[in-house]
């Protein structure tokens, strides 16, 4: 017998919960809302598709927002040595490809404007 670990079932359970259009059940809604806090990324990309979780889209967005800013903060308001900005700059790096990589493309963006 092969036995998941807690991640990977706490990982399916969320998917699942992800693509439904609602979560029923007080249970289930705790469950849920424990689960997309824990793995607030993997939520996002499980619930893309998703049209009816906007607004726990948003909250989730909002919460990694916050997270990233708060360490930053802590970081640059702690004394700023040479190894601290050159780690700052790789991590600056990174995520401006991970940014270019989300840019839509130019058929994508002539599609919106004449849609």
């Amino acid at each position: 017998m092969i036995y998941n670990t807690k991640t990977e079932e706490d990982l399916k359970n969320l998917k699942g919960m992800s693509i439904q259009p609602k979560v029923h059940g007080f249970v289930g809604n705790l469950w849920f809302h424990s689960l997309r806090n824990r793995y607030p990324m993997e939520y996002l990309l499980f619930s893309q598709d998703n049209n009816n979780q906007d607004y726990y889209k948003n909250e989730i967005k909002a919460k990694i927002i916050g997270s990233f800013n708060k360490k930053i903060e802590l970081i640059v308001s702690g004394t700023v040595t040479q190894e601290s900005i050159d780690e700052l700059n790789s991590i600056l790096i990174k995520l401006q490809d991970l940014s270019i990589l989300n840019l839509p493309n130019e058929s994508e963006i002539l599609n919106a404007r004449i849609n």
